[in-house]
């Protein structure tokens, strides 16, 4: 951000003094005489689209002809002309080539910029930098290669997928009134993941940042265990009085149904219903608890 803020402020100051520059000397060539000033305009906008268009080792070596031949012309033949304008006109077009390519050198630095740029899209695209957590992009490249492997080949025998996926409840309205709070639950949420899961299970953040895991053959104690101490950790996430409350769902793929989940879009589907199911029914006990 910094160097970006830096590369602008350079070439501001670098259009606005070539800008400048220009201004002046066509101003101080037009004191001599209107013939000086017009051949001034004429040699500058030349050597402006000369420094515009060539490559700079070859307008450097225009600019040194140029400016042996004038002087030769100029100042060293009998040429009638008051030497002030001499010099205007000798140095005009030399002059205009190296504001041009300077200006030049300053305003393509952003080239690199809009290269980083590019990069830096491309990466949050794939990867949440403030989480560490790979997002849906990737999560679905790994999804769809599990399971295409499950029937591939006859010496991957029982194969399977835990697909959990976990949703702060009502994240949405708390977003729009505390953003940075939000930022915090989630980077607390990421961490209870990294912490508990284990390093053999993928995470993942999805475009609305549902968390997600993929865990590939575990037992089932192995898995119900890390549910289990996974709940109790995101259930102790605090921010302030601020308790979030999270939704689970889960599907478990293995060769016998993975027809019905080709896809993660596919899985996610049966998740949200997991979600959906579980919210009725935490009204449900929650309301007979009140009566």
């Amino acid at each position: 951000m910094t160097s970006r803020k830096n590369l602008i402020t350079r070439s501001r100051l670098a259009i606005f003094g070539f800008t400048t520059a220009l201004i002046l000397f066509i101003w101080l060539a037009g004191l001599t005489s209107g013939v000086v000033q017009i051949a001034t305009v004429l040699l500058v906008i030349l050597g402006i689209a000369t420094g515009l268009m060539l490559p700079s080792l070859l307008t450097t070596w225009l600019a040194m002809l140029f400016l042996v031949i004038s002087v030769m012309v100029l100042l060293l033949g009998t040429f009638v002309m008051d030497v002030t304008a001499k010099i205007f006109l000798i140095v005009a077009f030399p002059g205009a080539i190296f504001l041009t390519s300077s200006l030049r050198a300053v305003v393509g630095s952003f080239g690199w910029l809009t290269e980083n740029q590019h990069n830096i899209a491309a990466f949050t695209k794939n990867y949440h930098p403030g989480l560490n957590l790979q997002r849906s992009y990737n999560a679905r490249k790994i999804f769809e290669k599990a399971v295409t492997r499950f029937n591939g080949e006859p010496g991957l025998a029982d194969m399977s997928l835990d697909v959990t996926g976990i949703q702060w409840a009502h994240s949405e309205q708390y977003q729009q009134f505390n953003p940075e709070q939000y930022n915090d639950v989630l980077a607390q949420a990421a961490n209870v993941l990294k912490e508990r899961r284990l390093p053999s299970e993928f995470l993942y953040i999805l475009d609305d940042d549902m968390l997600l895991i993929l865990s590939f053959r575990l037992p089932r104690e192995t898995y119900d265990y890390l549910t289990a101490v996974t709940k109790i950790d995101l259930a102790s996430i605090r921010v302030g009085d601020f308790r979030p409350q999270f939704q689970w769902g889960h599907k478990y793929i293995t060769p016998e149904n993975m027809q019905d989940y080709q896809t993660l879009d596919d899985a996610i589907k049966h998740i949200r219903r997991d979600m959906e199911t579980d919210l009725v029914t935490e009204y449900m006990k929650k309301g007979t608890l009140d009566d």
